[in-house]
């Protein structure tokens, strides 16, 4: 599991420490690649605690994984792409093929109580849409056709999971 844009590392932790629903549970040991520009911010005793976090203090679009990943989780980070369409390339040559990728993503523009919304988030250049964010998958080699979208009322985050199709990114 790829962490991209890790933070302070909770969901990096949540992987790390994933139980199975057996009786009585068991770890699924999962290999948890943290990765940010400050991995700083990760509490100490997280990683001690926990002996199959990997740590990797770089960008997202450039640091080098030392193999391929099942799955790739990005909550609040790809927004901060300065170049998604090459970040979604970079991402898919992360993954496996058939991996999950899931996403999320704040909306600049959302309704509440029947009134247009905008926000602007701090070193955030791009807006997403499922429209544009759908192209951007599709051309980057991820199957939009068994993509899971969704979008809650009054929620302004848009969550995504698709899969690494066979096909090159364009």
């Amino acid at each position: 599991i790829a962490d991209m844009g890790c933070g302070e590392g909770l969901d990096t932790q949540w992987w790390a420490e994933l139980m199975t629903r057996d009786d009585p549970p068991q770890p699924h040991n999962y290999t948890v690649y943290a990765v940010d520009k400050d991995i700083k911010k990760i509490d100490p005793a997280i990683l001690k605690a926990n002996k199959n976090i990997k740590t990797f203090e770089a960008d997202f679009d450039t640091v080098h994984l030392p193999r391929k990943v099942d799955l790739l989780w990005s909550h609040d980070s790809f927004h901060l792409s300065l170049n998604p369409m090459n970040t979604l390339k970079r991402w898919n040559e992360y993954m496996n093929v058939n991996g999950m990728m899931c996403l999320s993503v704040p909306l600049h523009t959302t309704y509440s109580y029947d009134r247009l919304q905008t926000r602007a988030y701090s070193g955030s250049y791009y807006t997403y849409n499922i429209c544009n964010l759908t192209y951007m998958l599709a051309v980057n080699g991820f199957d939009c056709r068994d993509a899971y979208f969704l979008k809650r009322k009054g929620d302004p985050w848009m969550h995504v999971a698709v899969y690494k199709s066979q096909h090159e990114p364009m």
